[in-house]
């Protein structure tokens, strides 16, 4: 006896013999129906802003617990890390130990143009769509990318913020301009907030790592796929920025946002063609881009702008819908000739 059997047994009163036809006239005509309140102490999953509150959650944790107790400094040597980490990014990436190994699908990207990385600001909103309705979500993402000095050197100052009623957080990113190695990074909210530096030897470029020819494979959960979530937090978007993307490009990204004796995250990237694609922000010609991790080839789409290509739109697909990530406002500023 399982506890779907006791379920079954359970009275439930009949549905009425018209219910179906009302169901069905209701969502011919586009009317929802009006469901008793409940406390917003007992259910708040259901509010849009929640949800940013519970990814701002996600990645407080992420700094916080599991890199929140790394000394200030020791990065700039050896980076070395304290021995209390309570939650490593082991987890933060899926990772298990004697777990199946992933290699990158793709030629491995070592380098990127820096060039390319253009001065501007972009914010973007959430959209849910299920069943065919369409929900956007009230707080928005922001993401500005401007010149900045740090140590004399040439910087790129990478922000990003999301906001809602109940919270507002910034993530600052600051690479240097020459190369895009990361120098500094602070994150993300409140009293969990940290700021972590990089020496030379810590990262490549925008979290690049250069891993041998005979890599024999990163450990991931089987499970793993690319969302919405983690684009922002591996700062992907510089990245596909920074990518010479074109017809039939393909390529994989080994990348690590953490110091540390963690395997590198493979990323696919792939380009599958082109589209126009409409936007609150306009309409675009844009390159069609999937990414996927190696495990299981679940796939995220993003819409890149050409030319210019930043981020338009991404969609994070589930059984009952999709999750898009739109452009709703843009201000760039071309690169000097």
């Amino acid at each position: 006896m399982t506890w779907e059997d006791e379920l079954r047994k359970i009275p439930a009163p009949e549905p009425s013999q018209d219910l179906l036809e009302r169901i069905l006239a209701s969502r011919a005509a586009g009317v929802r129906v009006a469901l008793p309140t409940i406390p917003a102490r007992a259910v708040l999953w259901h509010r849009p802003w929640y949800w940013t509150v519970a990814a701002a959650a996600v990645v407080v944790l992420i700094i916080a617990a599991g890199v929140g107790l790394h000394r200030s400094g020791e990065t700039e040597g050896g980076g070395s890390w304290d021995a209390r980490i309570v939650l490593s990014p082991s987890e933060v990436y899926a990772q298990e130990p004697g777990g199946r190994l992933s290699t990158a699908s793709y030629p491995v990207v070592e380098t990127l143009d820096a060039s390319r990385l253009i001065e501007g600001r972009w914010v973007y909103r959430t959209r849910i769509v299920i069943d065919g309705f369409v929900t956007d979500t009230e707080p928005t993402d922001t993401v500005s990318v401007r010149a900045t000095r740090l140590h004399d050197l040439p910087a790129l100052a990478i922000v990003s913020s999301w906001a809602s009623r109940p919270v507002t957080s910034r993530d600052t990113f600051i690479v240097d301009r020459r190369d895009l190695r990361p120098l500094r990074r602070f994150c993300c909210v409140g009293r969990s907030a940290r700021e972590f530096t990089y020496g030379p030897a810590d990262v490549g470029p925008l979290f690049l790592v250069h891993v041998p020819k005979n890599h024999p494979g990163s450990r991931l959960n089987p499970a793993m796929q690319p969302t919405i979530g983690l684009v922002s937090f591996l700062q992907l978007k510089p990245l596909l920025q920074a990518l010479p993307l074109d017809d039939g490009w393909r390529g994989s990204a080994y990348l690590r946002a953490f110091h540390g004796p963690y395997d590198p995250l493979p990323i696919d990237v792939r380009v599958t063609g082109r589209e126009r694609c409409s936007v609150p922000a306009g309409t675009f010609d844009c390159w069609r881009v999937e990414l996927a991790l190696p495990p299981n080839r679940r796939t995220l789409n993003v819409w890149i702008k050409r030319g210019e290509q930043v981020v338009v739109r991404m969609e994070q697909r589930s059984e009952n819908g999709a999750m898009e990530y739109v452009l709703i406002a843009a201000e760039t500023t071309p690169p000097a000739p």
